[in-house]
């Protein structure tokens, strides 16, 4: 306690900043003799880590003598801090979760639902042509359904942390040759050429089923804000900063993204999906899990864009 007595709390944080700020409350709380309490509020300590602490600070006088000073009671609640924080991200999940279920679900079920519902109650009334109409819109609307069926899933094991994660070693040409053959049927609908201008040699270490859910989402995402004659090009490199890793790249030419809604397009908490340029939909779930998998193997993933002349995704993953 004598080691305390007499020093001014502004002795206890590291920036000049906050040292100003702790003088200006200790004045306040002496010119108006009245008691301050700061529910929460950030300092750095010696060692310039960030924490949080809950503040009373009250007006007093020592017996021996007259001069006003300033009592000062500080609780350190930086675990609860990140408690709270933990909580918060815990709740914007669940209700991305329920918000899947809810909207981006029912909605695709109860249009295939609709259509399933005429075929069997009127198909003699329907020509051949139209039968096959909404058959093919069924189709779609099912295989829609299920990719994101498939990312929930992934999400929510990743979500539980059950997730299996096996890195190997994986030719990344070859890999994005075999993946891409199920998004072709997709780009050549759209007249959409896929091009893969990944060099022969550069392989990664990679778990190879997030590697296949990270590739799937970006280049289905790619086709569907690419109109028809457009472009979309996967492209590898090793990293300029760190020789340790390997940056994919997907580009289309799309239709782009507002600057507005490009910070928030990873982010559990946003609904940043919008619909493709042939009405496809989506609910912004591939691009959460793709920052998720990404992460898991230590790399960063972003995003350049412009509007009407296309986007850019970068991601980077460990080399062997």
């Amino acid at each position: 306690m004598e080691d305390l007595t007499g020093r001014r709390d502004e002795e206890f944080v590291a920036t000049e900043e906050e040292k100003k700020h702790f003088r200006a409350d200790d004045l306040e709380v002496i010119n108006s003799g009245k008691i301050k309490f700061i529910p929460e509020e950030p300092i750095t300590d010696s060692e310039n880590n960030i924490r949080y602490v809950q503040t009373t600070k009250v007006p007093f006088r020592f017996s021996d003598k007259n001069k006003p000073s300033v009592l000062g009671v500080a609780v350190d609640i930086t675990e609860r801090k990140k408690a709270e924080e933990a909580l918060k991200e815990s709740n914007k999940t669940k209700d991305k979760f329920f918000s899947i279920i809810a909207h981006d679900l029912r909605s695709p079920f109860s249009g295939l639902l609709g259509f399933a519902e005429i075929l069997n109650e009127e198909f003699d009334k329907y020509s051949t042509e139209k039968k096959k109409k909404f058959i093919k819109i069924i189709h779609k609307g099912l295989k829609n359904t299920f990719n994101l069926l498939e990312n929930l899933l992934y999400w929510s094991r990743s979500q539980r942390g059950v997730i299996d994660f096996n890195p190997e070693t994986i030719n990344l040409y070859l890999f994005f040759y075999k993946t891409s053959e199920l998004l072709k049927l997709s780009a050549n609908k759209k007249s959409i050429k896929l091009t893969n201008k990944i060099p022969e040699h550069i392989s990664v270490e990679a778990d190879k089923d997030m590697l296949s859910t990270i590739i799937r989402n970006l280049i289905s995402n790619a086709i569907k804000f690419t109109p028809k004659g457009g472009e979309v090009v996967i492209e590898a490199q090793q990293t300029k900063e760190n020789n340790k890793f390997v940056e994919i790249s997907v580009k289309d030419s799309g239709v782009g993204i507002p600057k507005e809604i490009q910070p928030t397009l990873f982010d559990i908490g946003e609904t940043t999906s919008t619909r493709g340029t042939e009405n496809e939909t989506g609910t912004g779930l591939g691009l959460i899990l793709c920052k998720e998998f990404v992460e898991k193997h230590g790399g960063t993933i972003s995003v350049e864009s412009e509007i009407n002349k296309g986007s850019l995704f970068n991601f980077t993953i460990p080399r062997p």
